[in-house]
């Protein structure tokens, strides 16, 4: 049972980097959108 018991940490654990590492690319990239928009409204103004 101790074996199991690792064996589902270790998994909701590698869930939880993957989850981490998607909203920190999602937060990338919704900086690079924002970073994008204000260059070419910069650029029109």
């Amino acid at each position: 049972m101790k074996v199991a018991d690792e064996n589902c940490q270790q998994v909701l654990f590698v869930q939880a980097i993957s989850l981490c590492v998607k909203y920190i690319c999602l937060l990338n990239i919704n900086r690079l959108v924002i970073l994008k928009s204000t260059f070419h409204f910069r650029s029109y103004c």
